[in-house]
């Protein structure tokens, strides 16, 4: 111990470093920097000695990246991560941040506001942002028709967010769209990759309310999935939504994403989009024929001939298709989602 307190600053911020990024195998969940530092670690670290912690005090950096993944935690467990989070964000003073927070098998989503509140509260600083939430499985409901069956997850619980990043936003990612409002008027100069849910009850179609929001300012999307967001809210909870946003912005002309390669959609927001280097489309879901055909025939002209194509049910790649050159016909790709996946298809 005596040899290592005479370490300088920098060697021992740097031992710091290498110990906190190397104490657990964390998942690969962006495109790039996915070296989470392990808050949890490094609070153990600092508080060896006085010392260690001026050190680890002394340096934002560490504390700017964080990973939060939880199992079915109680309120109590919440409560204390929400704590932790504010603690770290805090500490790392005004740099851009690294976020990333999964949490599955939680019943009631109300437990999870404190922690979200304590991410969105820094905002501007975004730089990497995954926020997953998921329930226990057997709860799963392809419609929410009863309001009084389900929880709200919406109204009180409404999360706004009016400066995104502040031209720091490269990753986001976010699968509980219900909760969150979107106010932004700054383009998104850095955003390349962008994961967003939607949710078929607070819209028509892909192509208004939330993606409306996001897709016109960021003509530098590289990479762009659009899910649907399987959180439960009940109709009160929607209609609180609507009165809350301002009339959704439609896509006219459509909108120019030069750089996007990769899509993931519905054949819906096709035709509202120009991508002339699109190389991967990936279907959500298999639309009404004469759907298909409008959407195919209204994005050709405006995209490069597509090195692939991907129609899937669900959102399992695995379990997807593929074609390779120009564009499927509308009934060779009709049958081959047909003969995978569906008993019969409607007739257009």
């Amino acid at each position: 111990m005596k040899t290592v307190s005479r370490l300088p600053d920098e060697i021992l911020c740097n031992i710091f470093f290498l110990a906190i990024q190397n104490w657990r195998v964390l998942p690969k969940i962006f495109k790039s920097k996915n070296d989470f530092n392990e808050c949890v670690a490094l609070i153990d670290i600092s508080q060896v000695c006085r010392r260690w912690r001026d050190v680890a005090l002394a340096n934002p950096t560490l504390w700017s990246s964080l990973h939060i993944d939880l199992l079915d935690p109680s309120s109590k467990t919440l409560r204390k991560v929400a704590y932790f989070a504010e603690v770290c964000f805090a500490r790392s003073r005004d740099l851009p941040l690294i976020c990333a927070i999964s949490i599955s098998h939680l019943d009631n989503f109300r437990l999870a506001h404190p922690l979200l509140l304590a991410l969105v509260v820094h905002e501007a600083r975004w730089s990497q942002i995954a926020i997953n939430l998921t329930r226990p499985r057997r709860q799963v409901t392809p419609f929410p028709v009863f309001p009084e069956m389900v929880r709200d997850t919406s109204g009180d619980y409404d999360i706004h967010l009016n400066n995104a990043g502040a031209g720091l936003l490269k990753e986001f990612q976010l699968n509980l769209q219900s909760w969150f409002s979107f106010s932004m008027t700054n383009p998104f100069q850095r955003l390349a990759t962008l994961r967003i849910a939607h949710s078929d009850l607070l819209v028509l179609d892909d192509a208004q309310g939330t993606i409306a929001k996001w897709l016109p300012l960021a003509s530098n999307l590289t990479e762009l999935e659009i899910t649907k967001d399987d959180s439960r809210v009940s109709f009160a909870a929607v209609q609180h939504k609507v009165r809350l946003e301002s009339k959704p912005r439609l896509f006219r002309p459509p909108v120019l994403l030069p750089k996007l390669r990769v899509l993931l959609a519905s054949p819906t927001l096709l035709p509202k989009l120009t991508c002339p280097a699109l190389e991967k489309y990936i279907l959500n879901y298999l639309p009404p024929s004469k759907t298909f055909s409008t959407s195919w025939n209204a994005v050709n002209p405006r995209c490069a001939p597509l090195k692939s194509e991907t129609g899937r049910h669900g959102m399992n790649l695995s379990e997807g298709f593929s074609y390779e050159g120009s564009p499927p016909s509308q009934s060779s790709a009709q049958e081959k989602i047909s003969s995978k996946y569906f008993r019969s298809l409607p007739k257009g």
